[in-house]
């Protein structure tokens, strides 16, 4: 069970408490009309005197503070930080005078209460551990260690792993929702069922990762590393992947409608009935990629280049594919209805029974291409080359 740190710890701010009220259940709460009267040692209630803690030999800030600055960051010693503060805590609560000690710390008090919300684990080594039970919520994680560590289901929402290693990690069911993953190694990282949906994941190194069924929705993936990566059936409408290394990647399926993938390299990339209406791949480099039945309408594909791509009944409509290389690609069957092929390299391309019903091939290169059975009707082949 997830334990709410921040209401725990707020009894070290102990702002409202003052000398009019008294101690019931260790805790200060104002008792109106009770007669009673407190000094710096002891409390007198009703006529009885009753004595107040004092601080131990050891005093147990100058404790924590020491062990702080001696320690290294570590799951291990996060515990044990922990119990020391909520010892604190405990002895805050039990009188004026322990109160007023306290309180005289405020500054190194708030540092620590923003070690537990934020910063404590900031380059810390958490090689192999297990952090299913620890609130990391918002926490600064930049430059963590946390290789092989164990998050399965956690929540990591806002969180900051700013260049984190997070190789091999199990991340199954974590929600990385508005998570800063900018830079993180992620290779061999298990993400599984995870709510990456808006994640910044900008020149993040997802090589060879499964993300089979990923929700990436959204994402910040401008000039991610994802060579190899499995997106079968992965989610990235609207994603940025701008410059991102898309190699060899599996995109089987995917959804890629309103996707930002100028200048990507989608070279040998699997994009079997991927939907990408709408994208933009301006400038992308797409040789040899694999686009038999994919979904371009609409698709802005100015300066791609296409050589030897595969768009056997690829669906082109309304793309723009002006200045676009297709040297010697398959556009068997492809429907390119209306599309803008300006200036298009077409050499040796295979247009067999293409549909080019009204395209643009104004000063187009078709030298060599086979039109076999395609339609040329109302198509402008002004200044192309036959």
């Amino acid at each position: 069970m997830m334990v709410n740190w921040k209401s725990q710890y707020l009894v070290m701010k102990l702002k409202y408490i003052n000398y009019k009220k008294k101690f019931k259940g260790g805790m200060l709460h104002q008792v109106p009309n009770v007669p009673g009267e407190v000094d710096n040692n002891s409390v007198r209630i009703n006529g009885t005197q009753v004595a107040v803690a004092q601080w131990n030999s050891k005093n147990p800030i100058d404790d924590l503070r020491i062990f702080l600055e001696t320690t290294d960051k570590n799951l291990e010693n996060y515990i044990i930080f922990k119990e020391k503060f909520n010892n604190i805590a405990r002895i805050a609560k039990t009188s004026i005078n322990a109160y007023k000690e306290v309180n005289s710390h405020m500054d190194f008090i708030n540092h620590c209460t923003s070690l537990f919300y934020k910063d404590y684990f900031t380059g810390a080594n958490l090689h192999n551990a297990d952090l299913r039970n620890i609130y990391l919520k918002g926490h600064n994680l930049t430059e963590t260690t946390l290789t092989k560590a164990n998050l399965q289901d956690v929540d990591l929402t806002n969180a900051n792993l700013y260049k984190a290693n997070l190789e091999g990690a199990n991340l199954k069911g974590a929600n990385l929702q508005k998570t800063n993953l900018t830079e993180a190694k992620l290779h061999n990282a298990k993400l599984q069922g995870a709510k990456l949906q808006g994640t910044n994941l900008r020149g993040a190194h997802l090589d060879t990762v499964d993300l089979k069924n990923a929700n990436l929705r959204g994402a910040e993936l401008q000039d991610a590393k994802l060579q190899g990566t499995d997106l079968y059936k992965a989610n990235l409408e609207g994603a940025k992947l701008q410059g991102s290394n898309l190699y060899r990647a599996n995109l089987e399926g995917a959804n890629l409608e309103g996707a930002s993938l100028e200048g990507a390299n989608l070279q040998n990339a699997f994009l079997y009935k991927a939907n990408l209406e709408g994208a933009s791949l301006e400038g992308a480099n797409l040789t040899s990629a694999n686009l038999y039945k994919v979904n371009l309408t609409n698709a802005d594909l100015e300066g791609a280049n296409l050589y030897n791509a595969d768009l056997e009944g690829v669906n082109l409509i309304g793309a723009d594919l002006y200045n676009a290389n297709l040297t010697e690609a398959d556009l068997t069957g492809a429907s390119l209805k209306g599309t803008s092929l300006e200036v298009a390299n077409l050499t040796s391309a295979n247009l067999t029974s293409a549909n080019l019903y009204n395209a643009n091939l104004t000063s187009a290169n078709l030298y060599n291409a086979d039109l076999t059975g395609a339609d040329l009707t109302g198509a402008d082949l002004t200044g192309a080359i036959l």
